[in-house]
């Protein structure tokens, strides 16, 4: 067992094009990083973990757009049109915080 909890940590090997290793370490010493903090850095902005509030907008809005797609009869498209309003809202406001200043 391990005394150090990043050795309990996932691991990925990775294999990264000619002088990539390389701009990775300039930018980690400029930034005052290891390699692995700028990288995951740059992977935490790239893959944010969404809140579950915005994760059931884009659920909704998705099963919205498939609704107004089909434009079956059982679909009030009044209502589809309101959850699509909705969720987007959601999501820009989750985008777009105002300040509380």
């Amino acid at each position: 067992m391990s005394d150090f909890p990043s050795q309990q940590q996932d691991k990925f090997v990775l294999r990264l094009p000619d002088g990539m290793r390389d701009r990775i370490k300039s930018v980690a010493d400029k930034n005052g990083r290891s390699m692995n903090a700028e990288i995951i850095r740059v992977l935490d902005a790239t893959f944010p973990i969404l809140p579950k509030e915005i994760e059931e907008a884009l659920g909704m809005l998705g099963n919205a757009t498939i609704a107004m797609g089909e434009q079956h009869a059982n679909y009030d498209q009044d209502q589809v049109r309101a959850i699509i309003r909705e969720s987007c809202e959601t999501i820009l406001d989750w985008a777009n915080p105002k300040d509380t200043d």
